[in-house]
């Protein structure tokens, strides 16, 4: 799941794997223990922004590798993009969901080198339903992740808003509170549903399975 907001503020690939769908013993054992899915976040930072005075958060956590800084002013989407690329030789990457805002280039050449990229306008219709599951999931303690503190301060500056029809939506309650993992997790989720309710899928009998 992609959420690249703009050229000078953090960017989020989230790393979705369904468990049932990989062909290790260590998702087998994560299975027995309860866990539907494994998460991994990757984030990226212009160096200008990391270096202001206010984002002493963002400089540790750069400091510390859970950040990825490119030179300049603006967040460098080569490096995003080589980055899905090489996942690509790692795993079997299905789709990329993406936000169509700042994403059209990149995603262009994505698919270029063959890989699938599904939009996700962010929309009510389309957040609603992941954001429950996930809310869900964090309940049931069903989802494996490394404990990187960007996500933990993302999943924290979340708001549920919700509308006279029972639906849902992330948002934030200030600027500053940046929320762009959990809403790439929520892409991530919302293909994965989706195949859920589509079992008649294309996808046959691949060794590991990834929506990023």
């Amino acid at each position: 799941g992609l959420d690249l907001a703009s050229k000078v503020d953090i960017a989020a690939m989230e790393l979705v794997f369904r468990l049932d769908q990989c062909n290790c013993q260590k998702a087998a054992d994560l299975q027995k223990s309860g866990y539907k899915y494994a998460r991994f976040g990757k984030y990226y930072l212009p160096e200008a922004t990391i270096q202001m005075g206010e984002n002493e958060h963002y400089q540790s956590w750069c400091n510390d590798g859970f950040i990825t800084s490119t030179d300049g002013d603006m967040i460098d989407y080569v490096t995003v993009r080589d980055d899905i690329l090489s996942l690509c030789e790692r795993f079997q990457m299905e789709e990329v969901a993406f936000d169509p805002h700042q994403a059209r280039m990149m995603v262009s050449e994505l698919m270029e080198e063959g890989i699938s990229c599904v939009e996700v306008r962010p929309l009510v219709m389309n957040f609603s339903e992941p954001m429950k599951e996930m809310e869900g999931m964090i309940r049931q303690r069903s989802i494996v992740h490394d404990g990187d503190p960007v996500f933990t301060w993302m999943l924290s500056n979340v708001v549920a808003r919700e509308d006279a029809k029972d639906n849902v939506y992330p948002r934030k309650d200030r600027p500053e509170n940046k929320i762009d993992g959990p809403v790439a997790h929520m892409m991530s989720l919302a293909r994965w549903m989706l195949l859920e309710e589509s079992p008649a899928s294309p996808w046959e009998d691949p060794q590991y399975r990834i929506i990023a």
